[in-house]
Order: C-alpha cells, then sequence, then structure tokens
C-alpha cells in the first residue's frame, strides 16, 4: 500500500508539473479537436489522481451536488452547503438546504462537526477506492462510507447520522482540503 501510494504521489507529482507547464504555451484556438479532447482526458486524469491521493491522505472534501433521500427523492442542492471533510482526524458533515427554515446549523439543516475514528481504506481489484469513518461531536455521531471509482473524482457517499435516524446518499465531486469554498454553520 505504502509502494503503491508513493507510485501515486509521484505520478500526479510529475504528470501535474508536465501538464502545467505544457498548457502554459499552447493557445487552445490552434488546437484541433483530438488535441483537445487529449488535453481534457489528461486534465481529469490528473484530477482522478489528486483526488484519491487526497482521499488516502487525510486531507479532503467531498462537495455534494446532489443528495437522495431513503426512499429516492434525489435533489439538486448548494454545493457550498453540502459535504464531507476529513482534515486529518478533525471531520465534518454537512447538510443544508436553501427552503428557508434555518434548521439546526442556521443553514436549513445539520453540521456535524466532530473527531473521526475508525477510518478504513481499501482499494478493491479494479482500483476503486472506498473510505468508511465514524464521526462523533458533542452529542451527534454519524458513519460515513465513500465510494470512488478508479480514474475519476466523482465520488458516492453514504451518511447514516443519529441527527436524521436516516441514510441518505451524496453525489460528490472529491478535491483535496483547503477549507475555502464551503460554508460551514453552527455545530451541534
Amino acid at each position: 500500500m505504502k509502494i503503491f501510494m508513493s507510485f501515486l504521489s509521484a505520478v500526479a507529482l510529475l504528470a501535474g508539473s508536465l501538464f502545467i507547464g505544457g498548457c502554459s504555451s499552447l493557445d487552445s484556438s490552434g488546437l484541433t479537436k483530438a488535441q483537445k479532447k487529449e488535453i481534457r482526458a489528461q486534465e481529469d486524469s490528473l484530477r482522478a489522481l489528486v483526488a484519491a491521493k487526497a482521499v488516502v491522505d487525510r486531507q479532503f472534501i467531498a462537495i455534494a451536488d446532489q443528495i437522495t433521500l431513503r426512499r429516492g427523492r434525489t435533489f439538486n442542492v448548494n454545493s457550498s452547503l453540502n459535504y464531507v471533510s476529513l482534515n486529518g482526524n478533525d471531520a465534518v458533515i454537512q447538510v443544508a438546504s436553501t427552503s428557508g427554515w434555518p434548521g439546526f446549523n442556521g443553514l436549513g439543516g445539520v453540521t456535524l462537526k466532530g473527531t473521526a475514528t475508525d477510518i478504513r481504506k481499501s482499494f478493491d481489484k479494479k482500483g476503486n477506492l472506498s473510505m468508511s469513518m465514524r464521526v462523533s461531536g458533542s452529542g451527534l455521531s454519524g458513519e460515513v462510507r465513500l465510494q470512488m471509482p478508479r480514474g475519476s473524482d466523482r465520488a458516492y457517499v453514504q451518511v447514516k447520522g443519529t441527527f436524521s435516524f436516516n441514510q441518505l446518499s451524496m453525489y460528490c465531486t472529491v478535491e483535496p482540503y483547503d477549507g475555502t469554498g464551503v460554508v460551514q454553520g453552527s455545530s451541534l
């Protein structure tokens, strides 16, 4: 596993430096359709490597753009309000809506900020990444299961919590954690 992650880090660093150096000198108007497609494929591949490394390093944020409730109702949501993040052992699960009801966190939902425990990461035979963790805050707790297919920065995240007694699913984009771009509500 350590050898794989070292290799993954080296490839991501090399690909990023080559890609950034190559793209800065290219003018996209002079490229053919096939060349543009190849550049997009390289960008997608690089984003997938960076996202997988962020999950393995416990420094990620999974930003949701869709949420599915227990009976299959799916909603498009505000990505700056709905996310799961892990920064070392500090985790945040936030679900909010813009319906007008202030909710428990002041944003129309629930925010669970706490400590992540029982963190497990694994890759299957096809290279798909799975990660699970428990988050314990003051008075609330939750379980998170993240599944990210190989070659993608998109993830399917299942959240079970004492705050809803239901399971909900989030369709997310995984990025390295930087703490910006999202709004965090008041934690219970």
